[in-house]
């Protein structure tokens, strides 16, 4: 699998505007999903592509984004 996706991104002081891509690679059995945002990337690889987010939204969370 090999897909894009485009989200809002909620909070930290963007007033709703600001987006995020995501990308979802499979790298064998693994999933490995990659965030880009303000310029910054997040990449979590794990079993399954819900793991994965969560892990993303926890350090998304640290800059007050949802």
């Amino acid at each position: 699998m090999n897909e894009q996706y485009t989200v809002f991104l909620i909070g930290g002081g963007t007033g709703g505007d600001e987006q995020a891509t995501f990308e979802l690679r499979d790298i064998g059995a693994r999933c490995r999903l990659t965030c880009k945002y303000r310029g910054k990337v997040i990449e979590a690889e794990e079993d399954d592509y819900f793991e994965a987010l969560c892990q993303i939204r926890r350090q998304l969370e640290v800059e007050g984004i949802g």
